[in-house]
């Protein structure tokens, strides 16, 4: 009975605080209208405020909303965002906000920063219904917030903004930043159906130039998906920038981004390191991605640091030939994307920063089709680089003009770089070898892979005697369906392939005896891909 007793009053504490935070959650609704006044109005539907930035220093209670009415709006004042307070527009076709705020770098329209502590704050916001115009580049952030966790924005358009639409940051500053993980990650933010149009600069305002339509830094679980960027104008900068980034199972999926492809640097996203299986998929760009750093051991329970996968690249818009990915990043995978139309190489690897100044290792490149890249499918260029994996990739037409014209190619490497395994893979009208490898590199393995109509006769151009050299098809015509859509059917095994059961393992899936050697495993009836895309 006295059991009992005491168990009561901690019952009726527990449902009282249950249903303050029941009656927190819900909040109240505060309303904005252009035709309201910041004067006269109370927030109310029936006496609205005009501004945000109004509403935004008078509603401050955690799980109160800000409800921003059909119409155009100007507002030149700054939205100091308060911890656990929403803002939801009636819809970014419906409702736009104008704002010619400037309080320089490191402020934005909708504001928050906190001095980050160790675990960060909870903010607990969501931003969502409306857009937000720069009043012709005048304003230079649209969204800036630093230091707390649990942040939401979607449904949203930016426009017209001078440096980035979305700035969001978890812990900043710390010491060794490139090389150290932060003490503690943003954790769970979302930013979905998000649409950006002219809302960066190549110009640096003091925090570097080309600094992206969104900036990212310190996140854990974010999720960034259904994102369409368009910076594909003169004197423009990146679509995404994360530098020096630490982004931890960070998954970014369905992204359309086009950059100005007159700027070489104007990346379609910059991005250092990932960790912890973080993924980049079923994406669409113009321009070349940028990657460096990354831890040198995965961190516990993850196997990669980075996968990318399920991308299509069209570099045909530049008149000049585009570097070509810039894969230099520990621990990534890279698979099944689609890279084509470049004047200049696929895709490259070479160190670079940080924790790829020196070396990069736990390198796979797999299962990709790189199409009509004069200068080189793929080409390794510099550093100490370590297990280095090319397998079941299509290198199809290099034609060597302006130069280069290798699937793979080492032309001009300064390093070391030894047991890298290429297999499995097609070479096809590669103007001047299926592959050049340079004396530095040593010990390589060249096996089960089909080289016909390339230049050299075919052969591998290799200046190391420790090369090894297997299995390899030369001069058959490799048998694949070559129509429909490229990449797929196009580059599917016709079913009589002599590519069919001809790989060996290399520890990827397959169906059949053995491996295919190609870049798509056939399937009698393959379900629908991912990946259907046309040149």
């Amino acid at each position: 009975m006295k059991t009992s007793m005491r168990i009561f009053p901690l019952l009726i504490v527990s449902l009282m605080l249950n249903a303050v935070m029941a009656s927190a959650s819900w909040g109240a609704t505060f309303y904005l209208a252009p035709n309201g006044n910041d004067t006269t109005g109370d927030g109310s539907q029936n006496r609205p405020w005009r501004s945000l930035s109004y509403a935004c220093s008078r509603v401050t209670t955690p799980g109160d909303t800000i409800y921003i009415g059909p119409g155009n709006y100007t507002d030149n004042g700054r939205c100091n965002l308060a911890v656990g307070v929403s803002i939801a527009g009636a819809g970014s076709g419906t409702t736009k906000i104008t704002s010619a705020y400037n309080g320089g770098m490191g402020t934005g329209y909708i504001f928050r920063d906190t001095q980050p502590t160790n675990p960060l704050m909870l903010g607990n916001n969501e931003i969502s219904g409306f857009t937000l115009d720069g009043s012709n580049k005048t304003l230079m952030t649209g969204v800036f917030i630093r230091g707390s966790s649990n942040l939401s924005i979607h449904d949203m358009k930016f426009q017209s903004i001078k440096v980035s639409a979305i700035w969001i940051e978890g812990y900043y500053n710390w010491s060794n930043h490139e090389t150290t993980q932060p003490p503690a990650y943003a954790k769970n933010v979302a930013i979905y159906n998000v649409e950006t149009y002219d809302t960066t600069s190549e110009a640096n305002y003091g925090w570097g130039d080309r600094l992206g339509a969104f900036f990212f830094g310190a996140l854990e679980n974010a999720q960034i998906y259904n994102i369409t960027i368009n910076e594909a104008m003169a004197s423009r900068g990146t679509g995404i920038k994360a530098v020096s980034g630490w982004l931890k199972n960070f998954k970014g999926y369905n992204w359309n981004i086009k950059t100005n492809v007159e700027n070489g640097d104007a990346f379609v996203f910059e991005m250092y390191n990932f960790l912890g299986d973080s993924e980049i998929y079923n994406c669409v760009f113009n321009h070349a991605l940028s990657l460096n750093s990354g831890p040198q051991t995965p961190v516990q329970g993850s196997t990669w640091n980075l996968k990318i996968h399920d991308t299509k690249t069209d570099f045909s818009g530049f008149t000049r030939g585009a570097l070509g990915h810039e894969l230099s990043h520990n621990h990534l995978d890279f698979y099944n994307n689609y890279i084509y139309g470049n004047r200049g190489r696929g895709a490259g690897l070479w160190t670079t920063n940080y924790l790829t100044a020196g070396s990069v290792t736990g390198w796979r490149f797999r299962n990709n089709i790189v199409q009509n890249c004069s200068a080189g499918g793929l080409t390794i260029d510099r550093g100490n680089l370590y297990n280095i994996q090319v397998y079941n990739n299509i290198f199809d037409t290099m034609s060597s003009s302006p130069y280069g014209g290798y699937g793979i190619s080492t032309d001009g490497f300064n390093g070391q770089l030894s047991g890298m395994k290429i297999q499995n893979n097609v070479f096809m009208n590669c103007a001047a070898a299926p592959i050049y490898l340079t004396a530095s590199v040593t010990n390589a393995l060249i096996d089960h892979n089909i080289f016909y109509n390339n230049g050299n006769g075919n052969n591998v151009n290799a200046a190391s005697a420790s090369t090894i050299q297997s299995n390899n098809i030369k001069g058959t015509v490799p048998g694949l369906v070559y129509s429909g859509n490229r990449p797929d059917p196009y580059y599917q095994l016709s079913k009589s392939s002599n590519l069919l059961d001809a790989g060996v393992d290399v520890g990827l899936p397959y169906s059949g005896k053995a491996p295919d050697i190609g870049a798509i495993e056939y399937q009698a009836f393959p379900p629908p891909r991912n990946l259907r895309l046309t040149p």
